[in-house]
């Protein structure tokens, strides 16, 4: 049974890479979007070159009783982009690899 499990030895160590690096994106996309905001904040932007940050950044959740917009926190918006980038790199790795299929199957005629 050792053989079976002699590889899980090496997973922590792979966790511990995983987290490390999922932390670093996440500090970069932080970064970027800080930027960006602090950029709004000191020159504006047409809003006709806006792209899906900008529209985060600019566009209030909802109102409160105030009548106060209720804009998107940093951290909403870098796990909104989290999830943009890797729901992205999924469908375009599976539809890659649905073409390829597709390209060298003699079968489908």
């Amino acid at each position: 049974i050792n053989r079976v499990f002699k590889g899980t030895k090496i997973i922590p160590f792979f966790a511990i890479q995983f987290k490390k690096a999922v932390r670093d994106m996440h500090k970069k996309i932080l970064k970027v979007v800080k930027a960006r905001r602090e950029e709004h904040e000191l020159h504006g932007k047409d809003p006709s070159k806006y792209d899906l940050l900008d529209l985060m950044l600019t566009t209030p959740l909802r109102t409160d009783e105030k009548g106060r917009k209720i804009m998107m926190s940093d951290e909403i918006i870098r796990a909104n982009l989290t999830t943009v980038l890797s729901a992205g790199h999924s469908t375009t790795t599976c539809m890659l690899s649905w073409t390829c299929n597709f390209l060298f199957d003699n079968s489908l005629g």
